[in-house]
């Protein structure tokens, strides 16, 4: 589970399955539904990554990893407009993929911990889903994305 996640009201859970002495696959899910004041957001994604562990001694999934990875997420947001009871809602569907590097430790053969981060680049689409349909200055959304995390699993 991603530790980072309460921090931002959502929940992300991830499965790595070791295919070699080096190397693992990961995919990371996560959702969050969150509301303030009159707006509402929500959203899902999936991120698949390869997983190439460096550390001399050392066999995955344990030590330093450079992972490349691809991420999809849709992500909608609803608005009230002008202070009626109408509301425009869009969605947000994006696609992209960089590049992280971290560190995993494994305790015991039982519990692991892990950081990472590192940049990438997306591109995505926003469309009006219904409401009140409201011109929006940028219809395509493309450039630089961050990601960064940690996580606590069970090793089996």
């Amino acid at each position: 589970m991603n530790l980072v996640s309460p921090l931002v009201n959502s929940i992300s859970m991830n499965y790595e399955r070791v295919m070699n002495k080096i190397v693992t696959i990961q995919v990371t899910g996560f959702y969050f539904n969150r509301s303030e004041k009159n707006k509402a957001t929500d959203g899902f994604g999936i991120t698949p990554e390869v997983r190439l562990y460096l550390s001399e001694g050392k066999n995955a999934p344990a030590g330093f990893f450079v992972a490349p990875y691809l991420t999809y997420q849709n992500i909608g947001l609803r608005e009230p407009v002008n202070d009626l009871s109408l509301y425009k809602e869009n969605r947000l569907r994006m696609f992209g993929g960089g590049i992280c590097i971290g560190r995993q430790w494994v305790f015991k053969e039982l519990v692991t911990f892990d950081i990472w981060a590192g940049p990438g680049y997306g591109f995505g689409r926003l469309r009006d889903e219904g409401g009140i349909n409201i011109p929006f200055p940028f219809r395509t959304q493309s450039g630089f994305i961050g990601r960064i995390g940690s996580s606590i699993g069970v090793y089996f």
